[in-house]
C-alpha cells in the first residue's frame, strides 16, 4: 500500500509539472505589466534592431511607466532568439524583436521553429532596400553597375550579410528585374560587407541606407522606394530608372502564440503610442527609414503574403528544398494499398457476419495493413544528411510500428487463446475501441495530444475489463510522461495543445 502511494504521488507530481509547463501560461492574475518586460534581440549590441529596441525601452519607461530590458541572443540568423522566446512562459513578459529576414531564416535553416508559432503584435518601421557601391571604383553609379554586370556575364560579385536572407533575395529580384546576373558572396555581417566594399573586393552590396553611416567612401546607387529619400535626395529610385521595384526591410515585435489577448492588446496599443513619439520618429528618419505602425491584423496579413513570396524566391535560388519526393511507382503502390484495405474490410465484414472468425483478428489485420501503408508513405520524405531538421517521417513511423506491434499482439493472443465461438460481448468491446479510436484522433486538435491520449488510454483499459483503477492510472500516466520526455524534451517535437494551449 505504501509503495502504491509513493508511485501515485510521483506520477501526479510529474503530470502536474507537464501540465503546468504546457498549459500554465494561461491567464494572469495581476494587471499587466507588473514586472519588467524583456525584449529579445537576435543580434549583438549595436545593431539596428538593438539600438531601436533600446530607444523604444527608453520611451516606454519615460512616457508610459513601462519597464523594458533588452537581452541579446545572437545565433543562426535569429533562430536562437526565436527558440528562447518559445521556451519562456507565454505571459507577454518576453517579446521578440522580429525583422523581415526571419521569414528566410526559418525556411532556409529548416528548424523546428515555424513562423506560425508567433503572434505578431506590431510593425513599427520600414527601411528601404538599396544598392551600395564605392565611389572610388569604376562602378560608382547605377548605369556603370549594369554595364559591368553585363560584361562579366554572371561573375560580378554582390556582397551581403548571410545566405538566403532578405538582402540576397533583393539581389535576386534586382537581377531578374534588370535582366542581369551576378555571384552572391556571403560576408556574414553588415560590417564585414561594408569592409568588403571599402577594400574593393566587391563592386556592390545590398542593404539599407543606415549601412553607409560613417563610411565616407560608400554611396547609394539606387533605392527601392517610390520616392527619393529625404536624407539622400541625390540617389535615384528604381522607379525613376525605369524599373518598378519596391522592397523594404521591416522591423516589429512578436510574442509566442498562446499569450493572453488582454496582454497582446496592451502591447499593441503601447507600440502604437511609441511609434508616434518624436524621439522614435527622429531616430528612424536619421537612418533614412520610415516610422510605420501596423497593428496585429495588418501585420499578420503582410507576413502571410511575404512568406509565400519568400518561398518562391528561395526555391528559385536553389536555397529551399522540398523534402517530399513522390513518384509514379509510389503513387501506384499507395493506390494498391488503399484498394487492398477496402477489399479486406469488405471480406472481414462478411466473415464476421457469418461468424467464421473473430472481429479482433480482422480488425487487427486491417490496422496492420493501414500501418504498413503509412509506413511506406514515410519513405517519401527525403532528408539530406546535412539538413538541420528532424525528419517529418519520425512520428508517423513510430506510431505505425507501435500499431503493427499492438495489432500483431492482439492477433497472436486471439489465435493462441480459446477456440470458442466469438460472443457478441467481445464484438461490442472491439467496436467500442474502434469508435473510441476515431474519437481520439478527432479530439487531439481540440483537447491536445497529452490530454486526449491520457483519456483515451484510461477509457480503453476500462473497456478491456481492467477494473483496477490504480493500474489504469499508472499505465496512462506512465505512457503520457514517457511521450513527453521522448518527444517534447529529447526530440524537441511539439504536439498539438488544443484550445487550452
Amino acid at each position: 500500500m505504501k509503495q502504491k502511494l509513493i508511485i501515485s504521488v510521483f506520477l501526479l507530481c510529474a503530470l502536474f509539472l507537464i501540465v503546468n509547463n504546457i498549459y500554465g501560461h494561461k491567464g494572469t492574475k495581476k494587471d499587466f505589466p507588473s514586472k519588467p518586460i524583456t525584449i529579445i534581440v537576435h543580434s549583438k549590441p549595436g545593431s539596428g534592431i538593438d539600438i531601436m529596441s533600446r530607444i523604444i525601452a527608453d520611451i516606454a519607461q519615460r512616457k508610459h511607466k513601462v519597464t523594458m530590458v533588452i537581452e541579446n541572443k545572437p545565433g543562426t540568423q535569429g533562430v536562437v532568439a526565436m527558440n528562447h522566446v518559445l521556451n519562456q512562459k507565454r505571459d507577454g513578459y518576453t517579446i521578440l524583436g522580429v525583422t523581415k529576414s526571419f521569414l528566410s531564416s526559418v525556411l532556409v535553416n529548416a528548424t523546428t521553429v515555424k513562423i506560425e508559432d508567433f503572434f505578431y503584435v506590431a510593425e513599427v518601421m520600414q527601411d528601404a532596400e538599396v544598392l551600395i557601391g564605392n565611389k572610388n571604383t569604376q562602378v560608382n553609379d547605377f548605369n556603370s553597375l549594369v554595364e559591368d554586370a553585363k560584361s562579366k556575364k554572371g561573375k560580378q560579385i554582390w556582397a551581403g550579410p548571410g545566405t538566403g536572407g532578405r538582402d540576397q533575395l533583393m539581389a535576386l529580384k534586382v537581377w531578374e528585374t534588370l535582366g542581369i546576373s551576378g555571384t552572391w558572396v556571403d560576408y556574414k555581417s553588415s560590417p564585414q560587407t561594408a569592409l568588403a566594399l571599402l577594400r574593393k573586393e566587391a563592386p556592390v552590396s545590398v542593404g539599407n541606407p543606415g549601412d553607409i553611416e560613417g563610411k565616407a567612401d560608400l554611396i547609394l546607387l539606387a533605392v527601392a522606394h517610390p520616392e527619393r529619400l529625404k536624407k539622400f535626395p541625390e540617389v535615384p529610385t528604381f522607379k525613376e530608372l525605369g524599373y518598378p521595384l519596391e522592397e523594404y526591410m521591416w522591423r516589429g515585435y512578436a510574442v509566442a502564440n498562446g499569450t493572453p489577448i488582454k496582454v497582446t492588446t496592451f502591447l499593441e496599443n503601447l507600440f502604437k503610442e511609441i511609434v508616434k513619439d518624436p524621439q522614435f520618429t527622429s531616430y528612424i528618419e536619421e537612418q533614412g527609414a520610415f516610422s510605420k505602425f501596423n497593428g496585429h491584423n495588418n501585420f499578420q496579413k503582410k507576413i502571410n503574403q511575404e512568406l509565400h513570396e519568400t518561398k518562391l524566391l528561395l526555391t528559385k535560388a536553389g536555397l529551399l528544398q522540398s523534402y517530399i519526393n513522390f513518384n509514379p511507382i509510389q503513387t501506384t503502390m499507395i493506390g494498391f494499398a488503399i484498394s487492398s484495405l477496402l477489399i479486406i474490410s469488405i471480406i472481414s465484414l462478411a466473415l464476421i457476419l457469418k461468424r467464421k472468425t473473430s472481429i479482433t483478428i480482422w480488425f487487427s489485420a486491417g490496422m496492420i495493413w493501414l500501418s504498413l501503408m503509412f509506413l511506406h508513405q514515410t519513405f517519401s520524405f527525403i532528408i539530406p544528411p546535412e539538413a538541420n531538421i528532424t525528419s517529418p517521417a519520425l512520428i508517423p513511423r513510430i506510431w505505425s510500428i507501435l500499431l503493427i506491434l499492438l495489432s500483431t499482439s492482439l492477433i497472436a493472443t486471439e489465435l493462441l487463446g480459446s477456440k470458442k465461438e466469438p460472443i457478441k460481448e467481445d464484438n461490442v468491446k472491439t467496436i467500442q475501441i474502434i469508435v473510441l479510436t476515431l474519437l481520439y484522433f478527432l479530439s487531439v486538435p481540440f483537447m491536445g495530444f497529452y490530454v486526449a491520449t491520457y483519456i483515451f488510454l484510461s477509457i480503453s483499459l476500462f473497456i478491456l475489463q481492467n477494473k483496477n483503477i490504480y493500474t489504469i492510472f499508472v499505465t496512462a500516466s506512465t505512457f503520457t510522461i514517457v511521450c513527453y520526455l521522448i518527444f517534447q524534451l529529447a526530440l524537441g517535437i511539439s504536439f498539438p495543445t488544443g484550445i487550452l494551449g
